[in-house]
């Protein structure tokens, strides 16, 4: 059974801490494989899992609407649709467990 655990609230309150804690507990002792999005603007879930990050959807996002706004030539001649698609497949991270 899969289940779905988000954190909201407001800034500074320890989402970022109690999701990498929560990941952690679920790969160790539960061992199950974690999906984990970090959804946040000032994303830093990666440096509690101890991951480098090269790139963020909120990244991706901006640099495809400075695309499509300036009109200039999508690399390969990609649709954005494909472009963005590649991009977010380029953006994953994998590590043991997540």
């Amino acid at each position: 059974m899969a289940y779905i655990i988000a954190f909201a609230g407001k800034g500074g309150t320890g989402k970022t801490t109690i999701a990498g804690l929560t990941i952690r507990y679920i790969i160790e002792k539960k061992g199950k494989p974690v999906l984990a999005v970090d959804a946040d603007s000032n994303n830093c879930l990666n440096q509690a899992l101890g991951l480098e990050v090269h790139q963020t959807i909120g990244k991706l996002r901006e640099d495809s609407l400075n695309i499509i706004r300036s009109g200039s030539d999508r690399p390969g001649g990609m649709s954005m649709e494909q472009l963005f698609d590649y991009q977010i497949q380029q953006s994953l991270i994998e590590s043991k467990g997540f």
